[in-house]
């Protein structure tokens, strides 16, 4: 995951659930809150879509 300063923020697994994306949520929390910190658009200013890959899915966001 990329935080608002270009970085990468790991997103990390429950060990004890196989994949399980319970960890990325309170990550998620963090980098929204720094995002809004960092005077961006609050997350209501987007709109979200899952768009089905290969491998998974990916979260695009558009305004």
């Amino acid at each position: 995951m990329k935080r608002h300063d270009g970085g990468v923020r790991e997103v990390r697994r429950d060990p004890a659930e196989p994949g399980s994306l319970r960890g990325a949520v309170p990550n998620l929390r963090d980098w929204l809150k720094q995002w809004e910190d960092a005077g961006r658009p609050a997350p209501a200013a987007y709109t979200p879509a899952l768009v089905r890959t290969g491998d998974g899915w990916d979260l695009r966001l558009s305004r």
